[in-house]
């Protein structure tokens, strides 16, 4: 028997731009990705056994995600179990959750990322590292990002396209998350942004590069699915209007919502006044305020 703990962290979308749609229906992205400090946990136990894969959850709103086939996480066991025909084990997952689900913060891609990595080392290593790239991609449009275990990444195509940046320029930026607001179904809100099939000719290309000014990145904050996600969502349009006022830091919305989050005007940190003000705002309207920093 082999048990191993990891971590599997959120991401933030500081960058999210749709710059066509493919004629399966998926949509052709660019985004500057990072990794938070905010992290669900697993334990991960292989066993002798039949190939089955056996799962359970605690810990925040796990009463509100899929314990079976549904997760990622149990998708993820299966897929490699029968990829590698490895029916002489059993896997038995076990997940805390911290990473609020619904929010665009990757946290169930993130889970099956760490499972697809720890059981494949565990087994040792049959898949070479395009085949393991296919089947997360297979998983999930954001699981390879996650299973690249980098922080600073551009990511292009429908997230296969990956472009490490090595630079590492944000390592330990602190960042503020608002939790609290409706969760939002990605495929709902793409469906709400409407971007058509004519896009598929577009000329943009995907950014290769994290701007080395963090000025400049600041000013790159932006995604292409706010107002469709808004539109959705009254309380989360809302909520962004009233932190840009407040001119805390950058304010942006990561995924397809309804996760928040604010980058201090100055990469060093946030000025005691601008955390008070963002502390009253949450306290008022019941929205939970989480300070992390990108890893």
């Amino acid at each position: 028997m082999q048990t191993i703990t990891t971590h599997s962290h959120a991401k933030l979308n500081l960058r999210l731009k749709i710059i066509g749609r493919r004629t399966d229906g998926y949509h052709e992205l660019s985004m500057l990705n990072v990794l938070i400090g905010l992290h669900d946990t697993l334990q991960i136990r292989l066993e002798g056994g039949d190939g089955s894969v056996l799962f359970s959850m605690k810990g925040r709103g796990s009463s509100e995600i899929p314990n079976d086939k549904g997760n990622l996480c149990v998708q993820a066991a299966i897929r490699l179990i029968e990829r590698t025909q490895r029916n002489d084990v059993n896997i038995l997952i076990e997940l805390d959750k911290r990473i609020p689900a619904g929010g665009g913060f990757g946290g169930g891609s993130s889970n099956a990322a760490a499972v697809l990595s720890a059981v494949h080392e565990a087994l040792g290593q049959p898949l070479d590292e395009v085949e393991l790239a296919k089947l997360a991609l297979s998983i999930g449009a954001d699981v390879p990002y996650f299973l690249r275990g980098a922080s600073q990444v551009c990511v292009g195509g429908i997230g296969e396209q990956l472009h490490i940046d090595r630079s590492s320029s944000l390592r330990s930026t602190p960042v503020f998350l608002i939790l609290g607001l409706p969760h939002l179904g990605t495929p709902v809100v793409f469906q709400e942004a409407g971007y058509s099939t004519r896009m598929e000719n577009s000329v943009k290309k995907p950014t290769n590069s994290f701007p080395e000014e963090y000025g400049l990145l600041l000013s790159l904050i932006q995604n292409d699915l706010e107002i469709a996600a808004s539109s959705l969502c009254g309380l989360l349009k809302e909520t962004l209007a009233a932190l840009r006022a407040l001119n805390c830091g950058r304010v942006g919305m990561t995924g397809s919502g309804s996760g928040v989050f604010i980058l201090p005007k100055d990469q060093t940190g946030f000025h005691i006044e601008d955390v008070e003000k963002l502390e009253e705002y949450c306290l008022s309207h019941a929205l939970e305020l989480v300070k992390s920093s990108i890893i």
